[in-house]
C-alpha cells in the first residue's frame, strides 16, 4: 500500500488547500521521468516539439515575456494544437490575462476533451475569478479524468505529477467550494 499524505494544516482557502496537497511528499512508487536539459537556442523552431521545448524552457526560466513570443508563433504554425492552448492559457494567466487565460485553455479543451490539466487549471482559474460553479464543473472533470487513468500515471504537461496527485488537489479544491457549488454535471460541460 501506498503510504498515506500529511493531513493539511489550516487550509485557509480552495487554493491553499491544492497547495498545500501539492506540496504533500509523493509515494514512493510515483517515478517521475526527468527531462534531460534543453537547449533553447538548439531546438527546432519549426518542430512542434521544438517549440514546446522552447515555450517551457523560457518559462521556467522565468523569461515568460519570451516564451509568450515563441508561444505567439507555434500558434500561427499550428493553432490546434491542444499543448500549445494550454500553455497559452498558463502563460497569459502568468501575464494578468485572464479572459485570455480562460479562452485559450477552453480552446486546449475544445481539442482534447481529455487533457486532465486543462481542465484543472481552468477550475484554478474560475476560483480566482470567482465563478465557483463553473470551477466546480471543471474540477469535477479533472477528478474524474485522473481517476480514471492508473493513480500513478504521469500526466500530459503535469510537469511530473501523478494522476493521483492531481485527483487529490483537484478533490480539495472542489471541497473549499462548498457542496452546493453546481451540479455533478460530468465530463465535457467544463
Amino acid at each position: 500500500p501506498e503510504p498515506r499524505p500529511r493531513p493539511i494544516e489550516e487550509p485557509h482557502g480552495a487554493l491553499e488547500t491544492v497547495v498545500a496537497t501539492l506540496a504533500q511528499p509523493r509515494p514512493p512508487a510515483v517515478e517521475v521521468a526527468e527531462r534531460p536539459p534543453i537547449d533553447v537556442e538548439a531546438a527546432d523552431p519549426d518542430a512542434p516539439a521544438g517549440d514546446l521545448a522552447r515555450i517551457r524552457a523560457l518559462a521556467d526560466a522565468g523569461e515568460t515575456g519570451a516564451a509568450w513570443r515563441v508561444l505567439r508563433g507555434a500558434l500561427v504554425r499550428d493553432p490546434t494544437d491542444p499543448a500549445l492552448r494550454f500553455y497559452e492559457g498558463l502563460l497569459a494567466r502568468t501575464l494578468g490575462r485572464d479572459d485570455e487565460a480562460e479562452r485559450a485553455l477552453r480552446a486546449a479543451l475544445y481539442l482534447d476533451r481529455g487533457f486532465v490539466m486543462a481542465h484543472y487549471h481552468l477550475g484554478l482559474l474560475l476560483i480566482g475569478l470567482g465563478r465557483p460553479g463553473e470551477a466546480a464543473r471543471a474540477l469535477d472533470n479533472a477528478i474524474a479524468l485522473s481517476q480514471a487513468l492508473g493513480p500513478n500515471t504521469l500526466l500530459l504537461e503535469g510537469d511530473g505529477a501523478a494522476a493521483s496527485e492531481i485527483a487529490a488537489g483537484a478533490a480539495a479544491a472542489r471541497a473549499g467550494l462548498g457542496p452546493d457549488r453546481g451540479p455533478d454535471s460530468g465530463i465535457g460541460s467544463s
